[in-house]
């Protein structure tokens, strides 16, 4: 018999203060969820990830959106690989 275990994910917001996107990151990892994503609405998912990432130290990054004409591909995957390192491999 197989369970189907659910896994749920929470954002990360861009137009926010520092103090309360690290905690809201934390409060979401405490939670149990299973990972974070960012979006570029207001600014880069990328730096919001990054503050999120030295806060929590389980749940899996996402970039739900990175718009591609917005930067070239390798600054895109430099930001990706920073990221990555930062949070210990938690980038997805």
């Amino acid at each position: 018999m197989t369970t189907n275990k659910r896994r749920y994910w929470g954002f990360v917001p861009s137009n926010v203060p520092a103090a309360a996107l690290t905690a809201q990151a934390k409060m979401q990892e405490d939670a149990g969820l299973e990972g974070l994503l960012a979006v570029q609405l207001y600014s880069t998912p990328f730096v919001p990830l990054a503050a999120a990432a030295v806060a929590t130290s389980r749940v899996r990054l996402l970039s739900g959106i990175a718009l591609a004409f917005a930067r070239s591909p390798y600054e895109t995957a430099l930001h990706a690989m920073d990221l990555d390192w930062i949070s210990g491999g938690r980038f997805t």
